[in-house]
């Protein structure tokens, strides 16, 4: 006998993310949400969605598909499918899966993945307004090539999970495809991090930051456009440090190297709570959350670097 439908048995942890729609029906049906008929005619109409977009991919011209397309087209049923039930309430997600109602839940993933790419075109439009004079090669494609071939590429019918831009330029901390998301949502993710990392070094000088790109090339032996570095890595390194030298809030491009050999390993919460002091004004409450999430890997980087030259070349100039 099933389980009350008000009941809801499942650890959201143990539901694969990437693969949301197919481990939510496994572990309702070893939880005695589902029963194996009700999981049958799941599948059954997924299945009808699958043939329906197949016939209109190949224009009802070809009943065969080639494996990779067919794949390709499945999982792009299975992706609008995540697209809605990760937005709703657990127990409203099984509810619907016990209910059978499968074309209600790709209808609403489908607008999902709509008003996904109504949001993507502000959340681009308003960091684009922000760009910053960065020399790097990848960061100039990002801001000026990626979004417009995101938006004559991106197949959100046959290929969604495809975001089509090929953004090589990483984010603060982290490289670019780090980001859990994927298709429309990384797009919208992604650009949502240049926004923030372009508000912050907007308020540095141009020429503090032509500055400090040139030293950087100096120390890695390259021209400037072929660093692959984030620029707002090195400025909140450089504000970091600063704030352990008792320089003034944004100052950067500062010199003394000298006290760098007496400067332990600092402690993490102080220097999160000593960040948090200094700039809650002049930041943005989500700007300050996102340069604040990136202080442990700081840390770390510092502890790698305790040796003299070592941080000399990571966070102050030549």
């Amino acid at each position: 006998m099933l389980e009350p439908r008000c009941v809801c048995p499942v650890d959201p942890g143990s539901l694969d993310p990437r693969n949301y729609t197919l481990s939510l029906l496994g572990v309702c049906e070893q939880a005695g949400l589902l029963d194996a008929g009700q999981c049958r005619g799941i599948r059954q109409v997924l299945d009808q969605q699958f043939q329906e977009l197949a016939a209109e991919y190949t224009k009802r011209a070809s009943s065969t598909l080639p494996r990779t397309a067919a794949r390709q087209l499945y999982d792009a049923v299975l992706f609008r499918c995540d697209a809605y039930l990760k937005t709703i309430p657990l127990s409203r997600s099984i509810q619907l899966l016990q209910e059978g109602q499968v074309q209600l839940i790709c209808r609403r993933g489908a607008e999902c993945m709509l008003d996904a790419f109504a949001r993507c075109k502000i959340i681009f439009r308003q960091a684009y307004a922000l760009r910053c004079p960065f020399p790097i090669d990848a960061y100039t494609y990002a801001m000026e090539h990626a979004f417009d071939r995101f938006c004559r590429s991106y197949s959100a019918r046959f290929d969604p999970r495809n975001d089509c831009m090929g953004v090589d330029y990483p984010l603060l901390g982290r490289p670019a495809y780090a980001l859990p998301e994927e298709g429309v949502w990384f797009v919208e993710a992604y650009y949502s991090s240049l926004l923030l990392e372009n508000q912050l070094c907007r308020m540095i000088p141009a020429s503090a930051l032509e500055a400090l790109f040139a030293g950087y090339a100096r120390i890695y032996r390259c021209q400037p456009e072929d660093l692959h570095i984030n620029g707002a890595e090195l400025v909140v390194n450089q504000l970091l440090a600063g704030l352990l030298f008792g320089a003034a809030p944004l100052q950067v491009l500062f010199a003394e190297a000298d006290g760098l050999r007496c400067l332990g390993v600092p402690d993490a919460p102080a220097l999160t709570e000593a960040f948090s002091r200094r700039y809650e004004k002049l930041f943005p409450a989500p700007l300050l959350a996102y340069v604040a999430g990136y202080i442990p890997q700081f840390l770390q980087e510092w502890s790698m670097r305790r040796g003299y030259r070592s941080l000399a070349n990571w966070l102050v100039l030549p």
